[in-house]
């Protein structure tokens, strides 16, 4: 199970730099608090990703303690 975790949390790391390159292409024809609204909430989601993966990590070293 931890090994998926950390699969899906590169595969997100993947998504959202794909979200962000898009976003940056399109930004011209966006409004500009949409823009900050849209990368806060790429961040936020790469963050807890970063954070379930983090866990997983965690549990590993107690599970093998």
């Amino acid at each position: 199970m931890i090994a998926g975790v950390r699969r899906s949390e590169h595969n997100i790391d993947s998504i959202l730099f794909r979200a962000q390159k898009a976003l940056f292409e399109n930004e011209k024809g966006m409004n500009p608090i949409s823009i900050i609204f849209w990368y806060q909430l790429t961040d936020l989601l790469g963050r807890i990703s970063d954070q379930a993966e983090n866990v997983g990590d965690r549990l590993l070293l107690l599970i093998s303690k």
